[in-house]
């Protein structure tokens, strides 16, 4: 790599053998600094200018999310990357909430993928100067279309009530009503809850980041694992998650930031490479389609008093609808 084009990564932990570790494997590619911990991190992130920062979760005094957190105001323009060796849900929150966290990287790492996400990181920083972000003013467009998926009414009447008459609150009970109304409306904002039915979230909204990273994404799930949140951000570029959908007004004030920070992506189409998806088209394809079979087999008992062959039509009318209106939503 030209050093000249090297980039400037930042790789924060509380031990220094894992620095050591990290500053053998990625100095032939980076330019590198290490730092022992939060503290002495935050210095070097006030005094330098960092293309991606690197940093564990779990140190004393200061976790990483805090961290990275403060870099996001400090350095906007940094990829912030969180390594770690353990799944904490709070953490997660955090992570996701406060300091926007581009992706998580697992203990013990693997080297060829750490690499390949720091190349990428650094390709999106060192973006012009005129695709970095200004800060997201908490201002609505004259009108926009928030997609709700959720077969639970109270949600979208929640939002309905509170985000203002020039907002258009779409409803999807389903993936499959998901699906058809993306492909053919204008949405900016999805609220959606991380299972629906049986199936997560995930797949759809990696598809959506995959063609529209303009589109912004809060999701609601009480019960949902630790790995399905570390896959909705790196796999959907999650914007918000929210625990608990019951505290009024909460949900409505997430969405209006989410709704601002479409509009500011939907304003610089380069700075939307910084919420990719870099799944192939026909890999996303075929998991979505084996998320929506689930569904499929329920139309299909619905039919049961109908002959076998109006059965199987069913079933081959239902794949043929979906096919239709995923081929235009990855158009």
């Amino acid at each position: 790599m030209d050093t000249a084009n090297k980039g400037r990564v930042l790789c924060v932990d509380d031990e220094p053998s894992i620095l050591r570790s990290l500053q053998w494997l990625l100095q032939k590619d980076f330019e590198i600094t290490t730092a022992l911990g939060g503290e002495a991190a935050m210095k070097a992130v006030e005094q330098s200018d960092f293309d991606a920062v690197l940093s564990d979760q779990r140190m004393p005094g200061m976790t990483g999310a805090q961290f990275l957190s403060h870099v996001k105001d400090v350095s906007p323009r940094s990829m912030r990357l969180l390594l770690t060796g353990y799944s904490d849900m709070p953490a997660l929150l955090s992570s996701v909430n406060d300091g926007e966290v581009w992706q998580f990287v697992s203990k013990p790492w693997d080297s060829a993928e750490l690499k390949g996400l720091l190349r990428t990181a650094v390709q999106i920083a060192q973006q012009p100067p005129h695709t970095v972000a200004a800060p997201v003013v908490e201002t609505l467009p004259e009108s926009q279309n928030v997609l709700v998926i959720t077969p639970h009414a109270d949600i979208a009447q929640d939002l309905e009530g509170g985000l203002g008459k020039d907002v258009c609150i779409l409803r999807a009970t389903d993936l499959v009503q998901a699906v058809h109304l993306l492909a053919s409306e204008r949405i900016g904002t999805i609220v959606a809850e991380a299972m629906i039915g049986t199936t997560p979230i995930t797949g759809l909204l990696t598809i959506v980041k995959r063609k529209r990273p303009e589109i912004v994404s809060v999701v609601i799930g009480n019960q949902t694992s630790s790995t399905q949140v570390i896959a909705l951000i790196n796999q959907g570029q999650l914007y918000r998650f929210v625990p608990d959908a019951l505290k009024k007004g909460y949900l409505q004030r997430l969405v209006r930031s989410a709704m601002a920070k479409h509009r500011q992506l939907a304003a610089d189409p380069l700075m939307q490479a910084r919420y990719l998806v870099a799944t192939t088209e026909t890999v996303l394809e075929r998991e979505l389609m084996e998320e929506l079979a689930p569904v499929e087999r329920a139309e299909e008992r619905k039919g049961e008093g109908r002959n076998e062959a109006g059965a199987q039509n069913q079933g081959t009318g239902f794949f043929r609808r979906i096919r239709q209106s995923l081929a235009r939503l990855l158009d």
